[in-house]
């Protein structure tokens, strides 16, 4: 098997999470595309789906709108939550297979009804750092396999 480089496509706009995965893809070699709007996420995406997608599914959200949302509750027009939808459509179209790492504020639990198994979704909560770079960790070693 291959050691190949990674695609890494994330879509943040926190600046302290874009640092982090920043330092993560150089020090992994990963080939990383950050993006902040829907649109910058699929034109991305429509270019070369990415071996990993990160999203926050929360995107352009105020505090004030986070406190109390449970998955059922978040809008649909949420920048986060359309994006893992134009994957889970255009993936399911296509034989990429694509590991989504969802983040959030939102539960577990509730984060698992986002991204089906068949998408290879691995999921974390978004304040746990190193849940999350465990995980990432492990997608980028097995597609770096691939």
């Amino acid at each position: 098997m291959a050691n190949r480089k990674v695609s890494l496509l994330v879509l943040d706009d926190e600046p302290w999470n874009m640092s982090w995965l920043e330092d993560f893809a150089a020090s992994e070699g990963v080939e990383l595309r950050m993006v902040s709007t829907y649109d910058e996420a699929v034109q991305e995406a429509s270019k070369e789906a990415p071996d990993i997608a990160v999203v926050d599914i929360m995107i352009g959200a105020t505090s004030e709108e986070v406190v109390g949302v449970t998955l059922a509750s978040v809008p649909a027009e949420w920048v986060g939550l359309r994006f893992v939808r134009y994957l889970r459509a255009t993936l399911a179209r296509s034989k990429d297979k694509t590991a989504i790492i969802v983040y959030t504020v939102l539960d577990r639990d509730e984060l698992a009804k986002v991204v089906e198994d068949a998408f290879q979704g691995v999921y974390c909560v978004k304040s746990n750092v190193e849940h999350f770079r465990g995980t990432l960790l492990a997608a980028v070693a097995r597609f770096k396999q691939k």
